[in-house]
């Protein structure tokens, strides 16, 4: 199983002329150890338009009991092309 899915992150691995952008949008898991709620698992779509001028953020959140405990929406994002790092809030 670990060698499959090793085998499938490389297969997935982006060149260099990938553009930021675009090894940005989609979605993303996010672990965090919550100190009321424990482990709490995130789901995050990033999305642009076609140039990349706006940003958006969406995701939800579940516990460790499958109980989803949040929601996320962007008020505002910002890539920063200098640094490659996409910020939002």
């Amino acid at each position: 199983m670990c060698v499959n899915i090793r085998k499938q992150i490389m297969d997935w691995q982006l060149t260099a002329t990938t553009s930021v952008e675009h090894q940005i949008i989609e979605y993303w898991w996010q672990y965090v150890v919550n100190l009321k709620k424990g482990l709490v698992v995130s789901l995050m779509k990033f999305a642009s338009n076609k140039d990349s001028s706006r940003w958006k953020v969406a995701g939800i959140a579940w516990t460790s009991e499958r109980k989803p405990i949040a929601e996320y929406r962007s008020r505002t994002v910002a890539l920063d092309m200098r640094d490659r790092k996409l910020f939002y809030y």
